[in-house]
């Protein structure tokens, strides 16, 4: 009969000595290898924190994004489109919420550096970004009257409150005209005589009776800013704006050294504005440059309430609500209000987002309640109508909206109803896109893009 057994091995003192001393190398060869490991994470984490200063970095680096072209073929299919039909020559979107961006795409010939004229988009970047920091350090108030910033004001505009300019609900006239402007040419200080003139030209209704969109109440707000700071709005922009966000190329200006431009007209060496192309191209309502990259970063401060610009939370929170209710247009304190009746978002946000559109084919909007922020930037406007401008974004949002809930295996999807939730994995298993896909009174038929 066979029987197993191990062989019985016998080891002498210098043999089991040796033995041990390769275990202990062996072990700390191990411990080496970790402790190499931990610094080289340690060193990549801290390369991501201390990028040029912007905090957002590893957020706007595409390789954390578990969002892939696949699942946005239908938006980008639109866009192509939209250049195969000449209709925009230059363009570029990013999605993301409060934790940072998800996705960004570009364009066939546009890149994450193409600057684009952000035209009305500059109101709420520049002015309301400065007036909400002024408010928390307490140098503004909402209900600051021109007649406190102003010496010679006519007596109807004396008692405006500087809210209803932020609302476009002031009574000003909406634009300065060029042959207004014009008369101006010869003066040393272009600024303070458009500014004067607007203070002294009649109102064209009642403040707060209705809504008119007005340029020119944003020229005002932003002079005032730069009496109540003493520095000119480009200076404040990057010094109060741009650097603590990291936001290192915008401004106003950059056309003039830009090699890498979206053509928003047939002279691109000026800002597409009249009025801020008046006034030495810096102005309150227009004149700003930025890219995709930069507009992402700003769409994640705004989502989490511009705290890194040391707004304060009540001061944020008051600004988004509805100061236009019951005048047919909704508006915030230097925001566009996002309501039932409001077309350009389509279905993607619900009531009480915020943003602003530029008349170039660029805009921003941020949902407060589930931190979901969109940035489209094109240069629409120099091949297409500014109706079609409009049309353009609706379909964009509705598109982006059926793509972000359509077909995928790890979305959960309620039914369409009075609001629908989406929710999203992306970055970490903590971090959820939310959509609020809800105005119901344009929602219509799932895919039904209105095209």
């Amino acid at each position: 009969m066979m029987v197993n057994s191990r062989k019985l091995q016998i080891f002498s003192k210098e043999q089991i000595k040796e033995k041990e001393m390769k275990k202990i190398f062996l072990a700390l060869v191990l411990i080496m290898s970790l402790v190499i490991s931990f610094a080289s994470f340690g060193m990549i984490v801290g390369a991501i924190n201390e990028d040029e200063g912007n905090e957002y970095a590893a957020y706007t680096n595409n390789e954390v994004s578990k969002m892939t072209e696949h699942d946005l073929e239908r938006t980008i299919a639109y866009i192509e489109q939209l250049k195969a039909d000449g209709k925009l020559s230059y363009a570029a979107f990013a999605v993301g919420n409060h934790t940072g961006e998800f996705f960004h795409w570009t364009l066939d010939g546009t890149t994450d550096n193409t600057l684009f004229d952000m035209a009305s988009v500059t109101k709420p970047v520049v002015v309301t970004s400065l007036f909400l920091q002024a408010q928390s350090e307490g140098l503004l108030s909402w209900d600051d009257t021109l007649s406190m910033h102003f010496e010679n004001v006519s007596e109807d505009k004396a008692d405006i409150p500087l809210w209803r300019l932020l609302s476009h609900s002031s009574g000003f006239v909406a634009r300065v005209s060029n042959s207004v402007l014009s008369t101006f040419e010869n003066e040393e200080d272009r600024q303070a005589a458009v500014v004067d003139y607007i203070l002294s030209t009649n109102l064209s209704y009642t403040p707060g009776t209705k809504v008119t969109y007005a340029c020119n109440g944003y020229v005002v707000l932003g002079a005032i800013l730069e009496n109540v700071y003493g520095k000119s709005l480009d200076q404040l922009f990057l010094e109060k704006v741009a650097e603590p966000l990291g936001m290192e190329n915008s401004g106003y200006k950059l056309f003039e050294n830009a090699t890498d431009l979206a053509k928003h007209q047939s002279n691109s060496n000026r800002v597409n504005d009249d009025i801020a192309h008046f006034i030495n191209d810096v102005s309150g309502n227009a004149g700003l440059f930025s890219n995709i990259l930069d507009m992402s970063v700003y769409a994640i401060a705004v989502a989490n309430k511009l705290a890194d610009l040391d707004v304060s939370s009540d001061v944020f929170d008051e600004s988004v609500k509805n100061r236009t209710e019951e005048l047919g247009d909704s508006r915030a304190s230097g925001w566009k209000y996002v309501d039932e009746s409001y077309a350009q978002t389509g279905k993607l946000f619900s009531t009480g987002s915020i943003g602003h559109t530029g008349h170039t084919g660029t805009s921003f909007f941020v949902d407060p309640e589930t931190g979901l922020w969109v940035v489209l930037l094109t240069n629409a406007n120099y091949l297409s109508t500014s109706s079609e401008v409009e049309t353009m974004r609706k379909n964009f949002h509705n598109i982006l909206a059926d793509d972000l809930v359509a077909g995928q295996s790890n979305i959960e999807v309620t039914p369409y109803g009075n609001i629908d939730k989406s929710v999203y994995p992306l970055n970490d298993e903590n971090a959820v896109l939310t959509v609020h896909c809800g105005n119901p009174s344009i929602l219509g038929n799932l895919n039904n893009h209105g095209v």
